[in-house]
């Protein structure tokens, strides 16, 4: 059974269409917005002399591991960290969500 699947898929191979909607002015303004935050949130993370951020930008807040990047910066300190840094850290991760749904 599987020889004669592969043989049909060979024969008449199946046409792939990649469809990409593009964005509406109001997702493009969202993003704009979602992507000022989270350059407050890191400029705010900045001014804590306990957390070494520079490495971290918005550009790389774009992808999943900017998650766990954070996080393991942040580990070896975080029983040190305040309420408001610790804050900030969630707030990063919800807006990459956001702008990963946005998207989607």
């Amino acid at each position: 059974m599987e020889v004669f699947v592969s043989q049909d898929l060979e024969r008449d191979q199946p046409e792939v269409v990649d469809i990409r909607v593009p964005m509406s002015n109001y997702m493009i303004g969202i993003q704009k917005a979602v992507i000022e935050v989270m350059d407050a949130c890191l400029k705010e993370m900045r001014k804590t002399n306990k957390v070494d951020v520079e490495d971290l930008t918005v550009e790389n807040g774009l992808f999943k591991s900017f998650d766990e990047i954070v996080r393991m910066q942040l580990d070896p300190i975080w029983h040190t960290l305040g309420k408001k840094t610790k804050q900030l850290v969630s707030d990063l991760k919800t807006l990459r969500k956001l702008l990963e749904y946005l998207v989607r």
